[in-house]
């Protein structure tokens, strides 16, 4: 009996070795040199909210890299609500779990991303004055990026909005909604890329009413790798227990 109970005790030790294993497998390879094949960049001021709400939609170069852990910068004090891979062919999304890294003047969001298309949302309180209102974002990218894209949407009901740099194109939707757009070829990691803007608003009402539901943060994500290693680690272990069990002592 006290065989069988040690014998138990090392598949029991195996499995979550095994597990261990499986679920950093996503590290290997990760001295491999990542690149973002496109990214877009959105920032919408008083969107849904009277912060300004921030979403980031890529893709990586190389696929079979992943799945692997990647990391995004986002400015301080900023409320994260949805960090995901983005499927496709209809971009769903599958909300992971992720940690927030602490960096000098912003925070980093940590994750591991199971497919080479991701997309993240956060709001960022950056906002200043009143009515007379102000931002500068700046982003600066861990990675190398061929194809970056910035779009800055002007909120309903403001007046006299400026762009400090020059945009390459504007556009409008049906709600009214204008949109400035910026391209940025081969940017490298670590250059920043920075857009000013102004305007005039006298209140902090959202352009639009903010929605309910669905996947958001990390609390609830889930990640299918890691299940699927899970439970290839206890396959295992049951495997190997059933064999020393059936053994009987020399």
């Amino acid at each position: 009996m006290k065989e069988n109970i040690a014998r138990l005790g090392i598949c029991i030790t195996l499995a979550l070795i095994l597990s261990a294993a499986l679920m950093t497998s996503p590290a290997m390879g990760a001295q491999d040199a990542l690149t973002i094949k496109s990214m877009k960049v959105s920032v919408w001021p008083e969107y849904d909210d009277p912060r300004i709400l921030v979403t980031y939609q890529g893709e990586f170069n190389d696929g079979t890299l992943f799945p692997r852990t990647v990391k995004f910068p986002m400015p301080t004090g900023s409320e994260i609500a949805q960090v995901c891979a983005l499927r496709p062919p209809n971009n769903e999304h599958l909300c992971q779990l992720y940690d927030t890294l602490a960096e000098p003047d912003q925070i980093a969001v940590s994750y591991n991303l199971p497919i080479p298309t991701y997309y993240l949302e956060y709001y960022w309180d950056g906002i200043s004055s009143q009515p007379d209102k102000a931002f500068t974002f700046s982003y600066t990218s861990p990675y190398a990026i061929e194809n970056l894209e910035i779009e800055v949407q002007q909120p309903l009901r403001a007046t006299d909005f400026k762009l400090a740099q020059p945009y390459l194109s504007a556009a409008s939707d049906s709600r009214g909604m204008k949109y400035y757009r910026y391209v940025f070829n081969d940017v490298a990691p670590g250059q920043p890329v920075s857009i000013e803007a102004s305007y005039t608003k006298p209140d902090n009402k959202p352009s639009v009413a903010k929605t309910t539901g669905g996947q958001t943060g990390g609390a609830t994500g889930s990640n299918p790798y890691g299940v699927i290693g899970i439970g290839t680690a206890l396959l295992a272990a049951a495997v190997i227990g059933f064999v020393l069990l059936r053994r009987k002592p020399a």
